[in-house]
């Protein structure tokens, strides 16, 4: 979710609200508003386009499209400052909040890059036309092999580490990116937390495209994609669960224009996931697990050949917990997508800008047809956000939900110490807080009762 200030917060929630944007460009003296300006502003903006961000979870990848703000020619000021002054490629910031909210307690939409300006509306405005820093991530990386020479099959380069430490390196030190266009919180979240340990080998001997080499080789094969934030920093997401679902906000019939109708994803309930590749990356993998869900597979009747998600992967490794990492994300991904799990086109209101992919909602409304319990209405359907639009003109946001519901009833639980009794002389709180060796026929402790989940 992106970072705001209580201000902001309780502005937001308040039902009568005036929105109010503010554009502005790094290194350059004017800023531009929609809605009265404050002291040494502009207000110039004409309009804002509705830009969308979509997630590909299933590829590791994400896109937002680019972004148009049209700011008015006033008395040729605007026309002198292009020909003054080169905009193309300074950082653009587009903010968003509420009359009379300080300007400090504005929320960050978006941090983008000046790609060209357009003259428009029959010569009297100016169009910036503004894109993300995916260009800089498609450079080649790793272009020097282990002994100095360009990366070749003679020349290999080596990496060995956890993932998210390769992420960092990739980032800064192959493409060049800042510190600040990285988010470096999120990253060492995941390095200390769901993949604490992992460690990833890879022989390259061509220099890959640093984008596509992310998405293929980082994010689909540990079960992510990445995608730039608010702020303009480079973030994270996997889906593998680790821990208890934050819940960001309940879309009810007071956030909700509309009925949202759900429709069936994808159906995916077989994963072969390939791994252990030789060390020339030429002789295919020596590892393959093929992961099929039986009971989506007879629930559904698909034949072999469909729901098949395959994942090739040069980094995971047997020797680095390659088997392990290879059945927990498969088996994520059956759950994920294998029992018709819905999906929703959500149109909500302004509130809702505050999400971002990887967001967890309750979905509640009395007029959503309940596919599992065959009536009408929904309650706190858990999901997740896949994509988002933001609609300035109606201050709208359009968003496409994932239902994870399958996730609610996962808890984080310690492995017992060697001390604590069998479960069923173990204390209430030792029973709710342990795990617990269960039997793998039943699922079930000795006395009978459903083991606990860890996954």
């Amino acid at each position: 979710m992106i970072p705001t200030t209580p201000n902001f917060a309780n502005a937001n929630t308040q039902l009568v609200k005036q929105p109010r944007h503010v554009f502005q460009l790094s290194g350059y003296s004017r800023t531009f508003t929609f809605g009265a300006p404050t002291a040494g502003q502009d207000r110039w903006i004409v309009e804002i386009s509705s830009p969308s961000q979509k997630v590909d979870d299933l590829n590791g990848s994400s896109q937002f499209s680019d972004l148009s703000v049209g700011v008015i020619d006033k008395a040729a000021l605007l026309t002198a400052d292009v020909a003054a002054n080169t905009l193309e490629g300074k950082v653009a910031t587009l903010k968003t909040g509420f009359q009379g909210l300080a300007d400090a307690d504005f929320l960050t939409a978006a941090t983008m890059r000046v790609d060209s300006i357009d003259s428009s509306h029959d010569g009297t405005a100016y169009t910036f036309n503004l894109k993300r820093d995916d260009r800089q991530l498609k450079a080649p990386i790793y272009q020097t092999g282990d002994n100095g020479k360009p990366t070749s099959n003679k020349n290999p380069k080596t990496l060995l580490g956890n993932p998210l430490d390769l992420l960092t390196s990739t980032l800064q030190t192959e493409l060049g990116l800042a510190a600040g266009q990285i988010n470096s919180t999120v990253i060492n979240n995941y390095k200390n937390g769901l993949l604490a340990g992992m460690q990833m080998r890879f022989l390259l001997t061509t220099a890959p495209e640093g984008k596509h080499w992310i998405e293929l080789e980082l994010m689909k094969a540990l079960g992510g994609y990445a995608f730039w934030n608010g702020a303009g920093q480079y973030t994270p997401f996997f889906f593998v669960p680790n821990q208890a679902v934050a819940v960001a906000m309940t879309l009810n019939q007071d956030k909700i224009i509309g009925v949202p109708l759900g429709k069936p994803a994808p159906l995916l309930n077989t994963v072969k996931y390939r791994f252990d590749y030789g060390d020339s990356g030429q002789s295919g993998a020596n590892s393959e697990l093929g992961f099929t869900d039986s009971t989506s597979k007879t629930k559904y009747g698909m034949s072999a050949s469909e729901g098949v998600h395959i994942i090739e992967s040069q980094g995971v490794r047997s020797g680095y917990q390659g088997w392990a990492w290879a059945r927990v994300l498969a088996h994520t991904l059956t759950q994920r997508y294998g029992y018709q799990n819905l999906t929703y086109d959500v149109k909500a209101f302004w509130p809702a800008l505050v999400l971002e992919p990887g967001d967890y909602v309750y979905l509640t409304h009395p007029r959503v047809p309940n596919r599992k319990a065959g009536t009408i209405g929904v309650t706190n359907v858990l999901c997740e956000v896949l994509g988002r639009s933001w609609n300035f003109k109606d201050c709208t946001v359009d968003l496409k939900l994932l239902d994870v519901s399958w996730l609610a009833p996962l808890v984080a639980y310690q492995i017992a110490a060697d001390v604590t009794p069998a479960f069923p002389s173990a204390s209430a709180t030792q029973q709710q807080s342990y795990m617990f060796v269960a039997s793998q026929a039943t699922g079930n402790y000795s006395n009978g009762i459903a083991g606990n989940k860890m996954f």
